[in-house]
């Protein structure tokens, strides 16, 4: 199978000044190379976004029954994350901080969609673990955001 796909090729590390790297964690990390991975990962949602869509479509089209209310839900989580990543990608030269913004309710929504799509074919008590899984990451990326701000805060 690997052989019927394009080889990218790999792409080489630029030296950047000091003056465009970005602490993350205690390491130095060049900023181009933050934008870059960045950008793979807009890619791969899109593409998640195109194939997903893709699939839904097709499935309404071969059952003759209307879809249940998890898949309505998941093709708007869809639609909401294509459409935040593609305005995103239009605004961020004359709107970065909207663009970023949009970038990560994009995230967001996403995640939201892989946990609806990921819930769908399962009995009602495991929607439940998956949807508590899914309450606690997000309660774990709250508590890290607020503890960031609170450290920043502190900080000055």
């Amino acid at each position: 199978m690997s052989e019927l796909l394009p080889k990218s090729p790999e792409p080489q590390p630029t030296p950047s000044p000091p003056s465009q790297t970005i602490d993350l964690e205690s390491q130095r990390v060049p900023a181009s190379s933050v934008a870059r991975q960045d950008v793979e990962w807009q890619k791969i949602i899109m593409a998640f976004c195109f194939a997903s869509a893709l699939s839904i479509a097709l499935q309404s089209l071969q059952i003759q029954s209307p879809l249940p209310l998890s898949c309505h839900l998941l093709s708007m989580a869809i639609l909401l994350t294509f459409s935040a990543l593609f305005v995103a990608k239009f605004v961020r030269s004359k709107f970065p901080t909207v663009a970023r913004v949009l970038e990560q309710v994009a995230v967001f929504v996403a995640a939201g969609g892989f946990f609806l799509a990921i819930a769908i074919p399962l009995p009602l008590h495991l929607k439940f673990a998956t949807w508590a899984i899914c309450a606690i990451s997000l309660l774990s990326i709250s508590f890290a955001v607020y503890q960031n701000k609170w450290n920043a805060r502190t900080r000055s």
